[in-house]
């Protein structure tokens, strides 16, 4: 549900915006991720944007985001702003260069970052079952079914074994 705003509460948001010619820059508290954050009440907090637009134009529509078409996610200013789904943001966010691919990618930059093997959550081999279903596979012809019994696994992971799909780090 989103918030109605008293006077008091109006006046304080817009005290914490610099108005230029360009941006409006939001000067108050700042997320991790460098948006603006504005304290409603007590225990409730939304980003300024979103505050920025409820006050100039009402409420955001369900499921809708808010947009910066200056790319500056500490602007504020009502003009900057739009409404797009989800697909508009990461659209948008592709045409900006924003988002993180191929060498840019955080699983190649940091990849002692990522979960392997055992660590990773969802993992149902163990580094030595893993050993098993190479070797076997390289002696010959491997039955998925029986090796994923005698190992208490699912067949699929098995097979994802033998053809590289998972496990690749110990090739």
């Amino acid at each position: 549900m989103q918030p109605q705003y008293t006077p008091a509460q109006t006046a304080r948001f817009w005290s914490k915006v610099i108005q230029s010619d360009d941006c409006w820059t939001w000067h108050g508290t700042v997320t991790k991720d460098g948006y603006g954050l504005f304290s409603v009440r007590v225990g409730e907090n939304r980003r300024a944007h979103r505050v920025a637009w409820e006050l100039t134009y009402g409420p955001i529509p369900p499921r809708l985001f808010i947009l910066h078409r200056c790319d500056n996610p500490l602007c504020v200013r009502p003009a900057h702003l739009f409404l797009g789904t989800a697909r508009d943001n990461s659209r948008d966010a592709q045409q900006k260069g924003r988002l993180a691919s191929g060498d840019r990618n955080g699983a190649r930059l940091h990849p002692e970052r990522l979960a392997r093997g055992e660590a990773h959550a969802r993992s149902t081999l163990t580094e030595a079952q893993v050993q098993t279903i190479r070797e076997r596979a390289a002696a010959g012809a491997v039955n998925y079914s029986a090796l994923a019994r005698l190992l208490g696994v699912p067949r699929w992971a098995v097979y994802d074994v033998v053809h590289g799909r998972t496990w690749r780090h110990l090739l």
